[in-house]
């Protein structure tokens, strides 16, 4: 039996001012976690576009130096508090702001907003979160903050510290 697909892209969204400040937002889609804002493509739309789409959408933002990082496949069944009939195609990328202002549309809850570094990993965040979160901060480490750069994933023997 095949199973349906839906393609998805989230971005990893920094403040245009100061990378460590990163936007996290509470959705109806992950009760209890924070994650990143995204959503799914449209018909015929590049994933590029869909980014842009999904974020002036559900925050009312622009974005500047989208930054492809990886795509992953999410077997059906498998992501809580989702269809569990359904295969997750997930296109994920680094974006800048181009302002810290944000308009919540229906999808956020009140804990969506900027976090700084250190106060993100306490957060009830699901897996596949942290796991982006740690390519975004290792490229912050690999680029120098310099994040427009292309994001070249490092071996763990490269990793710092």
């Amino acid at each position: 039996m095949i199973m349906p697909v839906k393609e998805c892209v989230g971005a990893v969204i920094y403040a245009p001012d100061v990378f460590e400040d990163i936007f996290l937002m509470d959705s109806p889609k992950w009760p209890g976690y924070l994650v990143v804002p995204g959503g799914r493509l449209e018909s015929g739309e590049s994933r590029e576009d869909a980014c842009h789409r999904e974020l002036r959408e559900e925050l009312g933002i622009e974005i500047t130096d989208l930054v492809y990082v990886q795509t992953k496949t999410i077997p059906a069944g498998t992501l809580p508090f989702h269809d569990r009939t359904v295969e997750f195609i997930f296109h994920d990328y680094f974006a800048k702001a181009q302002s810290r202002l944000f308009t919540p549309n229906h999808e956020l809850g009140h804990l969506s907003g900027w976090y700084k570094h250190g106060d993100v990993l306490p957060l009830p965040l699901p897996e596949p979160i942290t796991a982006l979160l740690e390519l975004y901060w290792q490229h912050v480490w690999q680029t120098g903050g310099h994040l427009n750069q292309p994001f070249t994933p490092m071996l763990a023997s490269q990793r710092p510290g």
